[in-house]
């Protein structure tokens, strides 16, 4: 029951953020354009690290994650 209510205040916190933070900038009087340019870029820079972590880790393991579907617990 604890691991629903969990993801289901994880699941408010994603949807309800973009409008809070939208509505916080307006108020600061910052463009939101200019914020949603600098968040796409955050994002991008992330998700292309986590990318190339994931790629080095398989060349340093010298196999793919995951194997087959076989071998999968």
């Amino acid at each position: 029951m604890q691991q629903h209510t969990a993801d289901t205040w994880g699941t408010i916190a994603a949807k309800t953020s973009p409008p809070v933070i939208t509505l916080g900038a307006t108020l600061f009087g910052i463009p939101v354009p200019n914020i949603a340019q600098w968040l796409t870029a955050i994002y991008l820079a992330l998700m292309i690290a986590h990318k190339i972590w994931h790629m080095v880790k398989e060349y340093r393991s010298g196999r793919q994650f995951p194997v087959s579907e076989d071998t999968l617990p």
